[in-house]
């Protein structure tokens, strides 16, 4: 907003968080804010300057008169929802997955938040489609686009016939990025990858920088987001028998990419999980390979279901699981294994770095870059599985890694202080102002009294 005031533009911001009837994202509710504090979205506006930018910080969504089905029998006829063009369910389906930390969802339990983000998505959407008219807006922002709210603005900008572009964080908390796509489309994320690197692989230090972003990784220090690997200990391994072939398989957080439309549609398997017990029935037709299962650290903050249907796969036998909270390193379990495979999984691309062969058994950011192998069918898999692999050319990896290092813009008035902190035009907005601070303690203090008098009636 601030870039376009600068140039002149005409910018409107509309606020629909507070209003729509399913929440997601606000960081400071109305209800905290008074006289000693203001909300984020307020503080900086005001730094921008109101006179240069409509700001309605208040809606009034329209009702809408919703006559769908009332109940689903499967996350998929969720996501085949639709409400004319808008394919709501979708975005209802990723709300839920990711706020129940489950990519099973019980559909029956969660039915009166199925029903709420229904509405919500609605009403935005209605909402946003209106309010492009009114504006006779060129050019639509929205954040993410992937859960429910958001899904429905990008909807109604490109159901308006406009450009919308989608904003997230870039290759570093220093930058960010704006595409005219959702970032979970691979396709065309690729498509960047491949084009930069054509254009610089021959400039000196790029294939430095590609390889720093692996080597930084393995050492815990990721740019883009937070550590998953910290609390393993370095080069420990579990127990592996020296005259087996080692196949490792690195899960994903599947709850992510389940409900993001088809683009992470696996090819010949309805899940990572599904594709995983075929992988099991392939390792027991050789007593020569010795099969682990490296369970993705970010499960343990996912739902109890999802980690005990993963760590039930260890009492199969001859199948080893290294548990979330497991302190076996990752990067020497790669190094030790003679064939990774993943899904969706960063570790495909990283194995590659590493020296070792790479399969994916789906689609991710990196399988256009041609340096896994990529079966499409369980016979494939098999074969792979099978054969002595060789490992991609390294700099395929440097490829991605070169691009993933500092992808984006850097930002001109934000100043990022951790990944999920930091300043805007010298202000951190979500902090609480000295003086509402000082009004906390006082009313602490003042209550002390009150305490102490009921105790004292309490005794008598």
């Amino acid at each position: 907003m601030k870039l376009h005031v600068d140039a002149g533009d005409r910018v409107a911001f509309y606020f629909c968080g507070h209003d729509a009837p399913y929440q997601e994202g606000i960081s400071v509710p109305p209800e905290e804010c008074g006289l000693f504090r203001k909300l984020p979205e307020v503080r900086g506006v005001e730094l921008i300057g109101k006179e240069r930018l409509k700001f309605v910080d208040r809606v009034r969504l329209p009702e809408i008169s919703y006559e769908g089905p009332t109940e689903f029998d499967s996350l998929e006829s969720l996501m085949q929802f639709r409400h004319g063009n808008f394919e709501a369910g979708v975005g209802v389906a990723s709300s839920l997955v990711s706020n129940e930390r489950n990519s099973r969802p019980d559909l029956v339990r969660n039915n009166a938040s199925i029903r709420t983000m229904i509405e919500s998505a609605l009403r935005v959407y209605a909402f946003s489609r209106a309010t492009i008219d009114q504006e006779r807006a060129d050019l639509v922002y929205v954040f993410n686009g992937r859960f429910c709210n958001y899904r429905a603005v990008m909807s109604a900008g490109l159901d308006a016939g406009i450009e919308v572009l989608v904003h997230e964080r870039g290759g570093t908390r220093d930058n960010y990025d704006v595409q005219p796509f959702m970032p979970h489309e691979a396709a065309r994320f690729q498509e960047q990858i491949v084009s930069t690197w054509a254009k610089s692989k021959d400039d000196p230090g790029v294939r430095e920088r590609g390889a720093n972003y692996f080597i930084d990784r393995r050492a815990g220090m990721d740019p883009t987001w937070m550590s998953f690997t910290d609390q393993q200990k370095k080069d420990f391994l579990p127990a592996i028998d020296a005259n087996k072939k080692v196949v490792t398989f690195f899960s994903s957080s599947e709850d992510e990419f389940v409900s993001v439309g088809g683009v992470f549609e696996l090819t010949s398997w309805k899940s990572q999980y599904e594709a995983i017990t075929e992988l099991i029935n392939i390792c027991k037709r050789h007593p020569d390979i010795q099969l682990f299962i490296r369970l993705h650290p970010h499960l343990r903050d996912k739902s109890h279901a999802d980690q005990q249907r993963w760590l039930s796969l260890g009492d199969i036998e001859n199948v080893t699981v290294i548990s979330f909270d497991s302190e076996v390193d990752t990067y020497a379990l790669i190094e030790r294994s003679d064939i990774v495979v993943t899904a969706w999984s960063t570790v495909g691309i990283e194995a590659v770095f590493w020296g070792r062969p790479s399969i994916t058994i789906g689609p991710s950011f990196y399988t256009a870059l041609g340096a896994t192998f990529q079966p499409r069918s369980v016979e494939e898999l098999s074969d792979l599985i099978s054969a002595d692999l060789v490992p991609a050319d390294r700099d395929l990896a440097i490829a991605y890694g070169y691009y993933m290092a500092g992808y984006g813009t850097p930002f001109r008035y934000y100043e990022a202080q951790g990944l999920f902190n930091g300043k805007f035009m010298g202000v951190d907005l979500q902090a609480a102002p000295q003086a509402r601070l000082r009004w906390l303690k006082l009313r602490q203090i003042m209550t002390k009294p009150v305490r102490l008098i009921k105790k004292l009636i309490n005794l008598f």
